[in-house]
């Protein structure tokens, strides 16, 4: 008797779907065959979910016919579990490189294959892997197709919308517990360990990156993992974390006082919240993205503060796995693309003062749905006073 489960997140028409449209795309591109290492590319044609990215694993993707999942021996239960790919490459660690069975994968299902598209700049695709794979694919050309790859992920489905509301669900679970857990002398750790057991009693799968804390001095800079600091009345508490559902993520983040903010903390904070309303204000279907960033910056200029201090206004959100849960979409001044229906993403404002004594971050996880720019978690509330 089988004792197969499926984990498929997905209907098989929905990844074929997928699939074919990468396929029109590869056409107008001329590439023959596409090679994804990337894990977020592999799950999102292939559904494979496991955290294997540590290892060289691909799927190989011709002009026609089924794709090829080449994976280590030992990952057969995960793609058998969550895949509705059937060719299934294997090589055992230790005797070969992931880079033999890619070769043969791309000789079998696209024979005479000129040109190969590879997502060289996935984190998952390794100087070492990418030169062994350049070599095995020999005479064929690799080249770098990794906007032609990710450009399928940034509209999402119904169905992947429904897996950001409920990573968004997760997200709120995980800020309410935070207010819960936010007092005088609870370390910093402490607080990330409350916020991720209120995400993970909610439901929500693994994030991608880490919970970020930072409290009293230590807040004005970003990208902060929290430490043993004692966080004390008076401070400012700035906390930055994901739902997940289905590995799609909704990124939450903000700024709590500990008592009554000093006038220098409370005016940098409603800075960047004015900041945050002003550039949502320019989300919209069809609207050039750099104009969100644009009118973001403007705002904090007016309100006397510096806005090269802010990081970009925001970036792309979905399906991913660690090292990052930033999809391949920017929304900074430079960018030459528009917004469009079924993007999801995070716009935020981090800042700190001229003192450096204080910061504040405000945002979260939005949407651009049938009626608009949707809040799914975070957003532009006012400064939580603990």
């Amino acid at each position: 008797m089988s004792t197969m489960i499926t984990e498929m997140a997905f209907s098989e028409s929905e990844y074929r779907a997928r699939v074919e449209r990468l396929r029109r795309t590869m056409s107008n591109t001329e590439l023959d065959c596409v090679v994804c290492v990337g894990p977020e590319p592999i799950c999102y044609f292939s559904g494979y979910d496991a955290h294997t990215h540590f290892s060289e694993q691909a799927l190989v993707i011709g002009c026609d016919g089924d794709p090829a999942l080449v994976i280590r021996d030992v990952d057969v239960a995960p793609a058998e579990d969550s895949s509705w790919v059937q060719d299934l490459r294997l090589y055992h660690f230790g005797e070969s490189g992931g880079e033999t069975p890619v070769a043969q994968a791309v000789r079998d299902l696209s024979p005479g294959a000129r040109r190969i598209g590879l997502d060289l700049g996935n984190g998952a695709c390794s100087g070492q892997y990418a030169l062994r794979l350049i070599e095995a694919c020999k005479p064929a050309e690799i080249v770098d197709a990794g906007v032609e790859i990710n450009a399928a992920r940034l509209v999402k489905s119904a169905a992947e919308l429904d897996c950001v509301r409920q990573a968004a669900r997760y997200a709120e679970a995980g800020l309410e517990a935070a207010r819960a857990a936010l007092e005088p002398g609870i370390t910093e750790i402490a607080f990330a360990g409350a916020i991720e057991r209120g995400l993970r009693d909610a439901g929500s799968d693994y994030a991608a990156m880490p919970t970020w804390v930072a409290s009293g001095p230590r807040n004005r800079g970003g990208h902060r993992t929290p430490t043993s600091r004692v966080i004390e009345k008076g401070d400012t508490v700035k906390t930055e974390f994901a739902g997940v559902e289905r590995r799609y993520h909704a990124v939450t983040m903000q700024t709590f006082s500990i008592g009554e903010p000093s006038t220098e903390a409370r005016a940098i904070y409603d800075a960047s919240r004015e900041a945050l309303v002003a550039g949502s204000s320019a989300v919209l279907d069809g609207q050039p993205i750099a104009v969100a960033e644009r009118q973001a910056v403007a705002s904090l200029r007016g309100s006397g503060f510096d806005a090269s201090d802010m990081s970009r206004f925001g970036y792309g959100v979905g399906l991913q796995f660690p090292p990052t849960w930033l999809e391949p979409l920017d929304i900074i001044t430079q960018s030459s693309s528009d917004f469009a229906t079924g993007m999801t993403f995070v716009l935020h404002v981090g800042m700190k003062d001229s003192s450096l004594r204080h910061g504040a971050l405000v945002g979260g996880a939005y949407l651009i749905g049938e009626n608009g720019l949707e809040c799914l978690s975070g957003g532009p509330s006012e400064l939580l006073v603990i």
